[in-house]
C-alpha cells in the first residue's frame, strides 16, 4: 500500500496520525476493531496463522548497506544553505518549539538545531528506542542464549499465554498483548511500571487475540524483551544496551535514560512538565535520548553489518507487518515506509519513528537517496515529513 509524505502544513497535520498512533499504543487497524472485540484471546492453545491486512515483501537491497562517505565530510556551502532553509521551513510549517536534524549521504554530512534548546541537548527520541532492545534480543540469539521461536514463559512467570508468545511474537508485535500504557491513569504517572506491576496489569486487561492472529502495536511487549535482556546479561537494561551498542560508539551524546537519573539535561516534549513526564518511564520501550547525529551512526552500525550479522540485519525486514497508516509496515523492531512522491514516484525508507504528545522523531535510510536521515522535535509536527522536505533539498 501506498501513501503520500509531503511537507505542506496540511500534510504535516495528516501525517501526524502515525507518531500519534505510536505515542498512545491504542491505534487498531481499520476494520479490524470490531474483529478484536469478538476474537477471545484468553483460551488460545497454540499461535494462530495470521488474519490481518497483507504483509508487506523485504526490501530488495543490496546488503551492507553503505553511503560511501567519511562521516567527517561536510555537504558543500550550497547544499549546506539549501538544506537550512528546507529545515527552517519545515519547522514553520510545525508547532515546533525546537527541533534537530542529521544528514548522512554520498553529499556529506549536515546537521542543525533550532529553537530554545542548546546545541549540546540530546532531544527524546521515544519508541526509535525499540530497535535497541530489538538488537540487543537478536545479538543474543546470535550467543545462542535464546531464538526467535523461545516463548516468553521461558524467562518470566504469569504473562498471559506466555507458553505460547514467543520472541517474535513481542519484537513484532503480534502477541495479541495489550499496551499498558493506554491505561488513562496510568498516563498521569512519572514513571516506569515495575515488572510486577506490568504483569498485573497484562492480566487483568487479558489479551486481545491469539499469538500471531494480528498486528496491533505493545508498548508492554517491548517491556517484557528488556526484562528478558536483564535476565540473560544479568545487569540493568540501561547496562546492558549501553555496553552492547552505546559504548562501541564511541564518544556520544546517546544515553538510556533511568528512573533515578536528572533529566533537566533533556529537550522535554512541550506537553509535559517535570511532574508528569520523565524520559525512562517508558522503559524498553523507549527511554532513549541522544542527539541526531547518534541516531544514524547507530543505524548506520545496524545497517552496515556492525551490530548483527547481515543474514540476521535482513531478518529484522523479513516479516513486514500493516501498521496504522497505509504506507508503514513493522518488522523486528524497525519499520519500512513505502510511500508515492508528489511527481509519482515511489519511494522506500526503512527506519523506525515515535513520539509522546510534545515531541516526535524518527530516523530513516533513504536508498534512492542513499542517505540517512534523522529528525527530532519538541513540540507537534511530523518528523517523517520534516525528513521528506531535507531530503529533496539535497
Amino acid at each position: 500500500m501506498e501513501t503520500y509524505i509531503l511537507a505542506s502544513r496540511t500534510q504535516f497535520q495528516q501525517v501526524l496520525l502515525i507518531g500519534l498512533c505510536l505515542s498512545l499504543s491504542a491505534c487498531v487497524l481499520p476494520g479490524t476493531a470490531s474483529l478484536l472485540q469478538r476474537t477471545d484471546g484468553r483460551h488460545c492453545q497454540i499461535a494462530a496463522a495470521y488474519e490481518g491486512r497483507t504483509l508487506h515483501h523485504p526490501p530488495r537491497l543490496s546488503w551492507p548497506i553503505e553511503d560511501g562517505v567519511e562521516d567527517d565530510k561536510p555537504v558543500n556551502g550550497v547544499v549546506h544553505s539549501r538544506l537550512n532553509a528546507a529545515f527552517a521551513h519545515a519547522r514553520a510549517h510545525t508547532e515546533a518549539s525546537a527541533m534537530t536534524g542529521s544528514i548522512f549521504g554520498p553529499q556529506g554530512r549536515w546537521s542543525q538545531t533550532i529553537g530554545h534548546a542548546e546545541q549540546a541537548a540530546p532531544f527524546y527520541w521515544a519508541s526509535v528506542g525499540k530497535t535497541l532492545t530489538a538488537i540487543v534480543i537478536l545479538q543474543m540469539i546470535e550467543e545462542g542464549k535464546l531464538t526467535l521461536e523461545t516463548p516468553i514463559s521461558r524467562f518470566i512467570d504469569g504473562v498471559p499465554n506466555g507458553n505460547i508468545i514467543t520472541i517474535r511474537h513481542l519484537m513484532t508485535h503480534t502477541s495479541g498483548l495489550s499496551s499498558t500504557s493506554e491505561n488513562s491513569e496510568l498516563q498521569t504517572q512519572s514513571r516506569m511500571l515495575e515488572l510486577d506491576e506490568e504483569l498485573s496489569l497484562l492480566r487483568k486487561r487479558g489479551t486481545l487475540f491469539c499469538p500471531g492472529q494480528f498486528w496491533r502495536y505493545s508498548n508492554s511487549g517491548y517491556a517484557l524483551l528488556g526484562a528478558v535482556i536483564e535476565t540473560i546479561d544479568g545487569v540493568s537494561y540501561a547496562q546492558a544496551v549501553t555496553d552492547r551498542l552505546i559504548a562501541p560508539l564511541g564518544d556520544t551524546q546517546m544515553r538510556i535514560v533511568t528512573k533515578g537519573s536528572d533529566s533537566g539535561f533533556v529537550s522535554l516534549p512541550s506537553r509535559f512538565n517535570m511532574q508528569k513526564f520523565h524520559p525512562s518511564q517508558a522503559g524498553a520501550a523507549g527511554n532513549l535520548v541522544a542527539s541526531a547525529d547518534d541516531i544514524i551512526r547507530l543505524w548506520k552500525a545496524l545497517l552496515s553489518g556492525t551490530y548483527l550479522t547481515m543474514q540476521t540485519t535482513r531478518g529484522m525486514f523479513s516479516e513486514l507487518y500493516p501498521m496504522f497508516d497505509q504506507g508503514t509496515y513493522y518488522g523486528q523492531g524497525v519499520m519500512l515506509y513505502d510511500f508515492v512522491q508528489q511527481d509519482g514516484s515511489r519511494e522506500i525508507w526503512l527506519g523506525h519513528n515515535g513520539g509522546v504528545p510534545g515531541a516526535k522523531a524518527a530516523v530513516i535510510y533513504s536508498p534512492a537517496h542513499r542517505t540517512f536521515a534523522a529528525i527530532a522535535l519538541t513540540g507537534e509536527g511530523s518528523a517523517e515529513a520534516t525528513i521528506n522536505a531535507v531530503l529533496k533539498a539535497l
